[in-house]
């Protein structure tokens, strides 16, 4: 038997992160759901675990490796689904997808929807491995159009499967004051330091900005396994005095308020949860046409989208935010916070995920 309202949420990490912020929102707005949310940490928790728990939201972490595939995580999510009886199970992301599909299906949980936040190219037996898990999958949630049509190209998921529901955002209350005055530009980047952010190649375009206008300071706010790369070339160039390596800050935005705008270099962005919340701050962003980042900002707007993320094209756009100035960028910052603050609401977002949940239960039962 089943509990009639119970979602089991089935995640890598709860540490920091996208998905781990999106683990938290649906917690803190669960008094806005008809479910209960229950949260299943394959690896290891941390600070949203934490945040989780605090909301009075149950969280359970098996402290296993998140690596695909690995038998036993199937095993373990398998015992921990039959005990909770979740009407619906929700992964999210490939190291949750399928350990805990497979479980969902081995235990007969009448709704099991896997969710897709990046933008991945799978060798030919991952493509096997992940077409059989959406196989055994009711719905395939996409974060972004852009993760949606991946999925139809590599011919994953039939399209009918697929549902595109943005990533909800929690916008901060603060409001950016315009900054006036001969003070260095101050650029803002938040992510973890990891390839797909592109931290090495901003800080390489922040070498080719120096030569064109050495009077700005980028604040990177993040850690991760690219950090000590990052400090040899900072001390290698001598820009100890034009970049702060702020490292994990729980509330970025404090760190983000006195900044003039915000980059994201990412080469792969499956939605850009960081960068709504920079627009939400009122700060006009650059980006890359990757992933779906171009479908958050409105080119000449609200920002400016570039191509191809070298650090050549990345200190090219930095640099025309600075020789734009800072009255037009607040105005643009204006235009970009216009743009998200009531686009990615959590209670939107739940909105639209609970009618999926109705839409598939409505559909199990029927049948």
């Amino acid at each position: 038997m089943f509990f009639e309202k119970k979602v089991l949420h089935i995640v890598p990490h709860l540490d920091f992160g996208g998905v781990e912020k999106h683990m938290e929102i649906i917690s803190s707005f669960s008094g806005y759901s008809k479910y209960k949310h229950v949260f299943l940490v394959i690896g290891k928790g941390g600070t949203a675990e934490d945040k989780i728990k605090n909301n009075n939201s149950e969280v359970i972490c098996l402290n296993l490796n998140v690596n695909v595939p690995n038998f036993l995580n199937i095993v373990w999510t398998f015992i921990y689904i039959q005990n909770i009886k979740p009407l619906i199970v929700h992964t999210h992301g490939g190291q949750a997808n399928f350990p805990g599909i497979i479980a969902a299906f081995l235990s007969k949980v009448p709704v099991r929807i896997s969710e897709e936040v990046g933008i991945s190219v799978h060798s030919k037996i991952g493509k096997i491995g992940y077409f059989f898990v959406y196989k055994l999958s009711h719905s395939i949630i996409a974060v972004s159009d852009a993760v949606k049509n991946n999925l139809k190209i590599q011919g994953l998921v039939n399209n009918n499967k697929i549902k595109r529901i943005y990533n909800p955002v929690l916008f901060s209350e603060q409001n950016r004051k315009i900054r006036m005055g001969c003070d260095p530009f101050k650029i803002g980047f938040v992510g973890r330091l990891v390839c797909e952010k592109n931290p090495i190649g901003l800080v390489r375009a922040a070498i080719i900005l120096k030569d064109k206008y050495p009077y700005f300071i980028l604040k990177i706010i993040g850690d991760g396994p690219q950090k000590e790369e990052l400090i040899q070339i900072i001390q290698k160039f001598n820009l100890s005095k034009n970049i702060e390596l702020l490292g994990f800050h729980p509330n970025p935005e404090e760190l983000l308020l006195d900044c003039d705008f915000y980059i994201q270099p990412s080469i792969a962005e499956g939605f850009g949860l960081a960068l709504c919340e920079a627009m939400g701050l009122g700060l006009p962003v650059i980006v890359t046409a990757n992933g779906g980042m171009p479908e958050i900002v409105d080119h000449g707007k609200t920002g400016w989208i570039i191509e191809n993320p070298s650090p050549e094209n990345l200190a090219e756009a930095m640099y025309l935010f600075i020789k734009i100035g800072r009255l037009k960028l607040f105005e643009m910052g204006i235009s970009a916070k216009e743009s998200v603050i009531n686009r990615f609401t959590p209670e939107l977002y739940l909105t639209e995920l609970e009618i999926l949940y109705q839409e598939l239960t409505n559909r199990k039962f029927a049948g």
